[in-house]
Formats: C-alpha cells, structure tokens, sequence
C-alpha cells in the first residue's frame, strides 16, 4: 500500500525548506558583500598589525574589526595570538578584537570577545578565572574608530568622538561581521599579564611612587618574555578542550 503523506507535514517540510534556502542565500550573499570589502588593517614596520598611520601623525594604534568570513581575515590576526583567536571563533564566540602584545611599547596581549548577553561573559571567566597572569575587564563598547573617505576618496579611519556612537550601530556592525541579527552587544576583554596602578594606595610620595612604575613595567616584561608562551598555550588549550562550552547563540 503506498504511503499517503499528510498535507500539512509536506507543507511544514515546503516552509522549512524554502526558509533554509532563503538562509543559505542570504549567507552566500553577504560573504560576497564581506569579500569584497576593503580591509585597511596592514602590518607595520614594528610589527604591529593595525589601520591608522601612526607614524604619520594619526591617531596611533586604530584597528578596524574584521570578519572571519574574509579572506583574507588570517592576515589580520598578530601571529602571537592568533591560535587563540581560532579557537574562539571554531567554539562560535565572536572574537572581535585582539593583540598579541609588544614588549616595546609595554602593551599587553589580548581578545576581546562580543555577547549579545551580558551575563554570558561569564560563561568564559568562570574557565579562565584560576590562570596566573590572566584578568578581565567587562565592556559596554567597543567602538572607538569611524570610517571615512579622504579628499581622493580613499577609505580612512580616525577616532570615532563621543557624540558619534551609538549602541545600535556598533550592534549593526557586529551583525554584518558575524550574519546575526542582535540589537546590543557585550564585551569581554581577556588580558594577559596586564598591570593597573590607578587605585594603588601607596603610603611614600608621590613622587617615589612613580620612579616605582617603570621598574614594576620592566619587572613585567621580565616576566613576560619568561611566561607569556606559556600561559597563552594554556588558554588556547584549554578553549580547545571539550570541557569548554560551544557558544551556542
């Protein structure tokens, strides 16, 4: 006897389908849009991967985020941190910022992960907490640069003023570089041997205290160079592991 199939689960399967089709189109479409893009992060001379021309009198140290869907998005992670940065986007976090560090310039490495839910970033400082020389700092923004066309009509980036920003359009840009459709997002900065002096009481004078920051800067370094390999492995293995949740969101 044949088998009769109800009308309404063949049109359920219809929908579903024209809706997955739909999708994947919509995904084709803009990884072509993302693909086409210009991407203005390049490496400079120290090595440093970023979009502002610092040594030509710019504003230093601007970067652009960029999406993973790009090709050419490998060439724009430091190759210090970029194992890391692999590992949070295979485990589906958006990981929307990073640097690798620079002994030099006394600047630390780090990620910066964006949520659409603020207590998720918990999700990951609850697995990372307990690793000497990691810290976190919660983030309502990341938005610090704007685009904009020069008098030749190149594309240029130059620190984005307050009055500019605007949740909804860092959220937009998030959607674009990731195809998700969230209206505000959270940021998680993990920092790797990062050191803050604001809200050290110090009981000398002031004075005193500030010849002791150089030298707590290049204790820090000392134990840098000596440890740092080694704790970003750790992190990058421990994102790997299967007791690290897959973002699912």
């Amino acid at each position: 006897m044949k088998e009769l199939l109800v009308p309404s689960s063949y049109q359920i399967q219809v929908e579903y389908s024209n809706k997955y089709i739909q999708e994947q189109q919509y995904l084709i479409e803009q990884k072509k849009l993302i693909s086409e893009n210009e991407v203005l992060n390049y490496k400079h001379k120290d090595g440093r991967i970023y979009a502002s021309d610092s040594d030509r009198g710019s504003d230093p140290y601007l970067a652009v985020s960029v999406s993973p869907y790009h090709p050419k998005f490998e060439e724009q992670i430091e190759d210090g941190i970029k194992d890391m940065v692999f590992a949070f986007l295979n485990k589906n976090y958006m990981a929307v910022s990073s640097c690798e560090g620079h002994y030099k310039n006394f600047n630390s490495a780090n990620v910066v992960l964006a949520f659409p839910y603020s207590e998720d970033r918990n999700i990951v400082v609850e697995k990372l907490k307990n690793i000497p020389f990691v810290n976190f700092e919660l983030l309502d923004t990341m938005a610090n640069v704007e685009r904009y066309k020069d008098k030749d009509g190149i594309n240029k980036i130059k620190k984005l003023k307050i009055d500019n920003h605007s949740c909804e359009a860092e959220a937009e840009s998030i959607n674009k570089l990731f195809f998700k459709k969230y209206k505000r997002y959270y940021f998680l900065e993990i920092r790797f041997f990062k050191y803050k002096y604001e809200h050290v009481e110090w009981p000398y004078s002031y004075h005193f205290f500030n010849f002791l920051i150089p030298l707590n800067l290049f204790y820090g370094n000392y134990l840098r160079k000596k440890y740092e390999n080694q704790v970003k492995n750790l992190v990058t293995n421990i994102i790997n592991s299967k007791e690290f949740p897959v973002y699912d969101k």
